[in-house]
């Protein structure tokens, strides 16, 4: 099974600083694969990828010619995400014994929030 990211054309236009840093981050965080135009592309995810998309005229073109790939909005997966990140917190600032480990597991998640909050808040 793999993950594929569709930037989404009009999102990308928008915004592309924005579309490059999201790009960034479903690459290193997510591990996944950039597509291009849903319209050309839509041929590429299999049974079973998850389909990461931003744009509702993206998800509909890739239901219809992809049923039995698993589609999921962006913000949706920012949102699962974040409740890891919490919950990754919580285990390494109070589970963890080593000072080191939770000065480690502190700075990723902060790596990780930048990242995101970079996305949405810096115009």
């Amino acid at each position: 099974m793999s993950v594929f990211y569709l930037p989404g054309c009009h999102f990308a236009k928008y915004d592309p600083q924005a579309s490059k840093a999201l790009i960034a981050f479903t690459k290193e965080y997510l591990h996944a694969n950039i597509l291009g135009c849903c319209s050309k592309q839509y041929d590429k995810p299999n049974a079973g990828d998850t389909v990461i998309y931003v744009c509702p005229t993206c998800s509909l073109i890739m239901s219809e010619a992809n049923p039995s790939a698993k589609l999921i909005s962006l913000y949706e997966v920012l949102l699962i995400v974040l409740r890891f990140v919490n919950k990754l917190f919580l285990g390494l600032t109070w589970r963890k014994k080593s000072l080191r480990c939770r000065i480690v597991g502190v700075l990723e998640i902060i790596q990780i929030c930048r990242m995101l909050f970079a996305v949405f808040f810096q115009r």
